[in-house]
């Protein structure tokens, strides 16, 4: 088997709520998170991986009533350092219930300051993480950008794909499997939904943002992409269109 090592004092707080509410209530922050990996660091200028980067932030949740946004890099909570992604839901979940704290988020290249009072962890959202853990026409404007083949979404995409009409953005119809999108993981179906933190709405809005990554010599562009009801990040090295 394997031994874990909880600390004394979390320990003691984890049976004093047994004790008293016959269950161990858990902070919550409600946001999905992914790792800054260093296509994406590259992407956004930065020089390090620090940070847990938000990939979605859900509605009337601690983090939305705050004011934290997709795109965000949360590099500190309650006065910790979050060094790794990792970190963060940790931290958060050991986080009174209800406690007003700081923290620290990166933004647009500037270092923002903002008070969350964080929220119990929904018992639905808790199952699902426990759940988690254990186990068209081609237009004028089509373009094949970083080995993606992009459409806007039009009412028939939208039906072939499944796409519910709230989500905004061009559509991956196909792509060269020897891309780096594909390497990344993208697929058809997917949803751009900005790029570099900017909306797109046709491929030439992605194609503007791609240029505009390479003027400014970065090594990756950063993309928010809609799949199956939520939302990622992944960085696509610019190092050469396939």
């Amino acid at each position: 088997g394997i031994g874990f090592a909880i600390p004394a004092n979390q320990a003691r707080a984890v049976i004093e709520q047994l004790r008293e509410k016959g269950r161990v209530d858990r902070g919550w922050l409600g946001v999905r998170i992914q790792p800054v990996t260093e296509d994406i660091a590259a992407s956004l200028g930065l020089k390090d991986t620090n940070g847990a980067i938000v990939a979605s932030v859900n509605a009337n949740s601690p983090a939305d009533k705050a004011g934290l946004k997709p795109g965000d890099i949360i590099r500190e909570f309650d006065g910790k350092t979050i060094d790794s992604w990792s970190k963060l839901p940790r931290v958060v979940a050991d986080t009174e219930i209800g406690k007003s704290v700081p923290v620290k988020v990166l933004r647009d290249g500037k270092m923002l300051n903002f008070k969350v009072v964080t929220g119990r962890l929904p018992d639905d959202v808790a199952a699902a993480n426990d759940e988690s853990q254990s186990e068209g026409k081609k237009g004028a404007e089509d373009r094949l950008i970083l080995g993606m083949d992009l459409r806007p979404l039009e009412p028939a995409l939208r039906q072939r794909f499944n796409i519910d009409e709230d989500v905004k953005g061009v559509l991956v119809v196909n792509l060269d499997r020897a891309s780096d999108a594909a390497q990344k993981g993208v697929r058809p179906g997917d949803v751009i939904a900005q790029v570099r933190g900017q909306d797109v709405r046709t491929p030439s809005d992605v194609a503007a943002q791609v240029a505009a990554a390479r003027e400014a010599k970065l090594g990756a562009v950063l993309l928010w992409v809609h799949r199956d009801g939520d939302y990622f990040h992944v960085a696509i090295k610019l190092d050469g269109e396939k």
